[in-house]
C-alpha cells in the first residue's frame, strides 16, 4: 500500500492525486463501517457524492490514479457499492474503529464487529472457532485482553 504526500509524490497534479487518495480511503472506511459493522455515520447522499467524484477523477486522471494507494482495488470500480472493496484490510479496520471511537460509538469489540447478516455472522463465528479453539472459551468469560 502506497500512501502519497507532497514530498513522496513524484507525478504531476499532486492536488488531484491527493483527492483521489482521500476519496478512496473515505469510501473504504465508511464501507467497512456500513457493511461489516452495521453502522452508518455518513448519509447515503454523501457516500454517493464521494463515489461519483472518485469515479470521475479516476477516469479523467488515470496516471495520477495509478500512483495512489488501493489502485488495483479501485481500478474497475463503478461507484455503485463499497461492499466488494477490501474491507478486511488491517489499515481499514483500524481507521474504521478509530473513527467510530471518535464519534462516540462502541470500542470495536464484540457487538460492533458483528456482520450485518446472520448467515455471514454464523460463518465467521464457525471459521474463527475452528482456527482458534481458545476463542470460544474467551467469549464465555466475557471481554478479555488475552
Amino acid at each position: 500500500m502506497r500512501f502519497i504526500n507532497n514530498v513522496t509524490y513524484g507525478g504531476k497534479n499532486y492536488d488531484i492525486a491527493a483527492i483521489i487518495q482521500r476519496r478512496r480511503l473515505q469510501l473504504l472506511i465508511h464501507s467497512r463501517i456500513y457493511y461489516i459493522l452495521d453502522k452508518n455515520i455518513i448519509s447515503d447522499a454523501t457516500f454517493n457524492q464521494w463515489a461519483a467524484e472518485l469515479k470521475e477523477l479516476q477516469l479523467k486522471y488515470q496516471e495520477e490514479s495509478k500512483q495512489v494507494c488501493f489502485y488495483k482495488e479501485f481500478e474497475d470500480w463503478d461507484g455503485n457499492t463499497g461492499c466488494m472493496l477490501p474491507l478486511e484490510n488491517p489499515w481499514v479496520i483500524n481507521k474504521a474503529q478509530i473513527l467510530l471511537l471518535l464519534k462516540g460509538e462502541t470500542n470495536g469489540t464484540n457487538k460492533q464487529e458483528r456482520p450485518k447478516h446472520k448467515e455471514t455472522q454464523q460463518q465467521t463465528r464457525e471459521k474463527s472457532i475452528k482456527s482458534n479453539p481458545r476463542k470460544k472459551a474467551t467469549k464465555q468469560r466475557g471481554n478479555s485482553l488475552f
